[in-house]
């Protein structure tokens, strides 16, 4: 385990030895922060044979000792408690009394079942949040249709809010925040997903999309991205996909791009692990050498792929020299080293956690179908092997997530947060009890967040209107149609828009739908005409 004033001799020739002075921009402007002295990049040089150090951290949820631990709600109220339910409940009636004074205010177990609500729709795919209420059978959804009216869900999606209004600070003040609006929600989440689980040991840092399409100075433009355009965030996740930490990337601060934004990163995702010796992996963007020099005298462990034109690098053989196969590494006399493998292409490896001369075997298949083994460096094998950890939690997200689009810009970030917290309480409670799929997961947290109670309450509502009937083509043209006279005045299926809502008592006893049918209007006849 290395302190922070771990230091290794160096002899006094290495100063001479080092052909690449540090830069006066750099990361580290402090003399403390600057790496021990200049260090040569040696051919050999004798370190101890573990790197690492001793990993003598817990692993694994935070368990309770609550009988109610075995129910995928009381796992999810670890990531997800009630306090921000309380807070969403209460920011969202303020905004509702701000824009729709005299509207029913909602509650925390309406909250509940409005976001249980929306866990089953990311579960069953619609092409509009409307259809699960569809007078159709092909879409109608008796279960949804049933917990609340399509008027109240409406009302709830275009009026859910995270933050007081009044009290976010106009741009170019001090405490100006980009991000203002889903603050607390970041910050909870931050939180109560570190202190639910403690996780492995290898751990990978990268970045992660969220989609939007819409109109916001955050949206980030990626064309190597399966998700091009979207909101950047930063993520830590450990070798189950569960995230750790995140960060959303707000873009530079006024006009001044920010400096070692990579380094900046990892450091701040990292902040709270230095000194137990946890492997972090990310790639080229972040690494440099200062900042692998800078996690291994506070035991962090990492390694990375990194960029040729990096400063610090040693003097390193053309592509056109090497064959496939070969490998140039060297290493410093404070245990960075760095690694030059050539494959189909050239591979560059730097590492705080590997001795040069390490390698593995690895097998593949040629054109042919015959089998072949490679000889690479250890450092390129472990890479390989930790580094997907925050594809595989964006792979997780992506199975059943909710996919609502929304004028707001935050509310994108909110719905991802949702399906990053359900996929948190899934891996906790797959990591202490035998649960099948992510699915029944999922649908058995949207079932106990909706509540039997609320499903034998009487529906909450916005507008005592009824939705029009909808009646396929071929119904339509097909069998006997009379019409009757009813003592029930409703919205004409034909012509009634909400607009221009039309009402009769006259109604299809073929289709059962009600048509105008008078002397000024006859929608009987035209609904039923041919095309």
């Amino acid at each position: 385990m290395f302190s922070d004033d771990w230091e290794m001799p160096i002899p006094n020739q290495h100063w001479q030895e080092m052909d690449v002075d540090l830069d006066s921009d750099s990361e580290y402007d402090s003399q403390d922060e600057l790496p021990v002295g200049h260090y040569a990049w040696k051919e050999q040089y004798s370190l101890p044979d573990d790197l690492t150090g001793d990993f003598c951290q817990a692993t694994g949820p935070n368990l309770f000792s609550d009988d109610n631990f075995m129910r995928p709600s009381a796992v999810f109220n670890m990531v997800f408690p009630d306090q921000i339910f309380s807070e969403i409940v209460e920011e969202t009636n303020r905004y509702i009394e701000e824009k729709r004074p005299g509207s029913k205010a909602t509650t925390i177990e309406e909250m509940k079942a409005f976001l249980g609500l929306n866990l089953i729709m990311g579960l069953k795919k619609y092409p509009s949040y409307r259809d699960p209420w569809s007078s159709s059978k092909i879409f109608h959804d008796s279960f949804i249709s049933s917990v609340m009216t399509v008027h109240r869900f409406g009302f709830l999606l275009s009026h859910i809010h995270f933050n007081n209004n009044a009290n976010q600070a106009k741009p170019g003040d001090e405490n100006y925040d980009k991000l203002f609006k889903i603050r607390p929600i970041l910050d909870h989440l931050n939180r109560t997903f570190a202190e639910a689980y403690e996780p492995t040991r290898n751990q990978s840092i990268d970045e992660s999309m969220i989609k939007f399409k819409g109109r916001s100075y955050l949206k980030q433009y990626m064309p190597k991205k399966p998700i091009k355009r979207g909101y950047k965030a930063w993520v830590r996740a450990d070798e189950t996909g569960y995230v750790c930490q995140f960060s959303i990337y707000t873009g530079k601060n006024g006009d001044k791009p920010t400096k070692n934004l990579g380094s900046t990163v990892v450091n701040e995702l990292t902040a709270d692990l230095a000194g137990k010796n946890y492997n972090f992996y990310f790639d080229s963007f972040f690494s440099s050498v200062e900042l692998m020099s800078h996690l291994r005298r506070h035991g962090k462990n990492a390694a990375a792929t990194i960029r040729r034109d990096r400063k610090l690098l040693p003097k390193m053989p053309q592509d056109k020299s090497m064959k496939e196969g070969d490998t140039f590494q060297r290493i410093r006399t404070d245990g960075i080293s760095i690694s030059k493998w050539m494959d189909k292409r050239p591979v560059h490896m730097i590492s705080n956690m590997h001795n040069i001369n390490e390698f593995s075997e690895k097998s593949c298949t040629k054109k042919d179908g015959s089998l072949d083994t490679k000889k690479l460096p250890t450092v390129v094998c472990d890479y390989n092997k930790h580094m997907g950890y925050v594809d595989l939690a964006d792979q997780l997200k992506s199975y059943y997530e909710i996919d609502r689009k929304s004028k707001r810009w935050y509310l994108r970030i909110f719905w991802h947060l949702l399906n990053v917290a359900v996929v948190n309480a899934f891996l906790i409670h797959q990591a202490t009890h035998q649960v099948t799929t992510l699915k029944i997961f999922t649908a058995s947290l949207a079932e106990v967040l909706i509540g039997t109670s609320y499903l034998n309450r009487k529906r909450l509502t916005n507008s005592p209107a009824t939705s029009k009937s909808y009646v396929p083509e071929e119904k339509r043209e097909e069998g006997q149609h009379f019409p009757k006279y009813g003592t029930t005045s409703r919205r004409c299926g034909a012509c009634s828009t909400k607009a221009d809502p039309h009402r009769t008592k006259w109604l299809c006893t073929g289709c059962q739908i009600p048509l105008c049918l008078s002397d000024k209007r006859n929608c009987f006849l035209m609904f039923h005409k041919k095309k």
